[in-house]
């Protein structure tokens, strides 16, 4: 399953299953994106995740290299946003824009009512990206990052309904 993404300005993306070749670039990207990223041995059992709930995918280039990712798993009608970056130095473009749009169409697809993430109470750039693309605020998860004790935030956005007010980067 593949899909083409066209940006003004940019090359065509393709997003595209998760697969072992993919895996370096993805935590390179993973490795400047968080303080504490996700180990290889995680994406690698995302990747190869058998039970259908896990769903990794990747943001590639038309010469294949990895622009970001975007890990989900589908669990009871909700699908669940685990992990989503895009290369640092393609941010602001609407990559991480077209990862989100790519996974509501894959949830609505799946049947899911809902969407669910947590954000860093620190990263404002993502709570604005998902604020614009339609979640809300559900509640804080106190003490959420075990290695910092920082906050979560969850936020929510129901897909059972049309999509009229959010607002495109």
């Amino acid at each position: 399953m593949e899909k083409l993404i066209y940006l003004d300005g940019l090359p065509a993306y393709k997003v595209l299953p998760m697969r072992e070749d993919h895996l370096a670039e993805v935590e390179a990207i993973e490795r400047k994106s968080f303080p504490h990223p996700w180990s290889r041995g995680i994406f690698e059992a995302e990747a190869r995740n058998v039970s259908g709930v896990s769903r990794p995918f990747v943001l590639a280039a038309s010469d294949g290299r990895v622009a970001g990712y975007l890990c989900t798993w589908n669990v009871s009608n909700e699908l669940h946003v685990n992990n989503i970056a895009v290369a640092p130095e393609l941010r602001g473009r609407g990559l991480g824009w077209a990862l989100l749009e790519f996974a509501e169409e894959r949830a609505r697809a799946w049947g899911c009512r809902v969407m669910l993430l947590e954000v860093r109470t620190s990263n404002d750039a993502a709570a604005r990206l998902y604020k614009r693309f339609g979640f809300s605020e559900l509640g804080v998860r106190r003490h959420y990052y075990q290695e910092t004790g920082e906050d979560a935030v969850v936020m929510t956005k129901t897909l059972n309904r049309p999509d009229k007010d959010r607002t495109k980067p």
